[in-house]
């Protein structure tokens, strides 16, 4: 099969030298055809002592017998020779159909192309592909399906190759898959859940990467500001209670990176924290004079959580007497004292005395020139007329010692 022109000679003699018809004829012309070397009528001198050329030339890829049929003629007889010629059948290669070049953005989803061939021996095909850079895609064959799948942030061009066989004999050929890059966006680590105290600012770590190294920059934001304030700096969340508020809230972070964005969200839990008493207004220091009368005054304190608490006062020195009903702190001077004293006023809660606020005033007691005064008891006295002389002590005192 497919062998080509095979070429012939015949000799042919006439006893009378008449002139010959010679024709030379194949029974299958879709496997072998014929061409002579010669087309008029020979006369003797044409073919008496000469070879006569033909040629048989097989058909492409066709196989099987062909009968050649040789007519000698000179118009009143005729003398005919035939034989076979058995074309026997070759193993032709199949032949691939070129499939198109492919082009694909970065991350594609898995996408298939039918793979097709041409076999003039109908044999049972097999196809196979390989890719030249499975860093950026990777293919597999089922049947006549090549599966292209694609490497995740990868691009660039790929050639792939594809082969179909009978078993024997093969055919190759190759096309590009060009994937083109895609700004991805940046990946910003996921941020667990977390629990703080209340008046307690928190800050967190922040950890993004680009795949195409762009600079990143971060936002953050609160659901419920009335609970935190959320704010980045260097590149961190920090959170800021607002005080003595607590409760649940969602804080959102974005990434963003050449205009895209990744987003992450969690929750923080600001927990309750049991507040201490404290004071609403407070006395200020203050100056008597020595031996005024008493002087109230009314403290105010307050407590968040509407606990009970109770009232204290304590003077740093004698100078002055301190006492309390409720919350009327009462102030006296101490008889004929003066200078200053320091008194000390705290409000605790009742149930946690670790919880209070204190505060102190300084008073000032101005002195006064007080009066002398006698200490003898000079009783009333009858005395004799012309007796002479009586004597008598008197003792005297100043406090100021004037």
């Amino acid at each position: 099969e497919d062998s080509g022109v095979s070429s012939y000679e015949i000799n042919a003699t006439d006893i009378e030298g008449d002139d010959l018809t010679i024709s030379v004829e194949s029974n299958n012309t879709s496997i072998l055809t014929v061409s002579k070397g010669w087309n008029a009528i020979l006369n003797q001198g044409s073919y008496d002592g000469v070879a006569l050329d033909f040629n048989l030339t097989t058909v492409t890829d066709a196989n099987g017998i062909a009968r050649i049929t040789i007519i000698t003629d000179d118009t009143d007889k005729n003398t005919t020779h035939t034989f076979d010629v058995n074309v026997s059948a070759v193993n032709d290669a199949p032949i691939l159909i070129q499939a198109n070049n492919v082009v694909k953005a970065e991350d594609f989803t898995d996408f298939n192309i039918t793979l097709s061939a041409t076999d003039v021996d109908d044999t049972n095909l097999t196809y196979n592909a390989l890719s030249n850079d499975t860093a950026k895609a990777t293919v597999s064959v089922t049947g006549d399906q090549l599966v292209v799948s694609s490497i995740l942030n990868a691009f660039g061009i790929v050639t792939i190759d594809v082969n179909v066989t009978d078993g024997n004999l093969s055919d190759m050929k190759s096309f590009d898959l060009n994937i083109t890059a895609v700004d991805d966006s940046p990946t910003l680590q996921a941020i667990a859940n977390t629990v703080t105290l209340e008046d307690t600012n928190i800050t967190i770590d922040l950890n993004a990467t680009d795949i195409e190294s762009n600079p990143i920059s971060y936002s953050v934001d609160s659901n419920n500001t009335s609970i935190a304030t959320v704010s980045i700096v260097n590149g961190k969340v920090v959170v800021t209670p607002v005080s003595d508020a607590n409760g649940l809230i969602n804080i959102e972070v974005n990434a963003t990176a050449n205009g895209q964005t990744a987003t992450q969200t969690f929750d923080l839990n600001i927990t309750a924290v049991d507040d201490a008493p404290y004071f609403i207004s407070q006395q200020g220091s203050y100056g008597v004079q020595e031996d005024d009368p008493s002087y109230s005054v009314i403290l105010n304190a307050s407590d968040k959580e509407d606990d009970n608490f109770t009232y204290n006062a304590l003077a740093s020195n004698n100078k002055v007497n301190v006492s309390l009903v409720d919350n009327n702190l009462t102030i006296t001077p101490s008889a004929n004292a003066n200078g200053t004293v320091v008194v000390d006023v705290n409000v605790t809660q009742d149930n946690n005395a670790t919880l209070f606020d204190m505060y102190n005033f300084t008073i000032t007691i101005n002195s006064v020139n007080d009066k002398p005064t006698f200490t003898t008891n000079l009783q009333s006295k009858t005395i004799q007329e012309d007796s002479g002389v009586s004597s008598y002590e008197i003792n005297a005192t100043d406090i100021e010692g004037d």
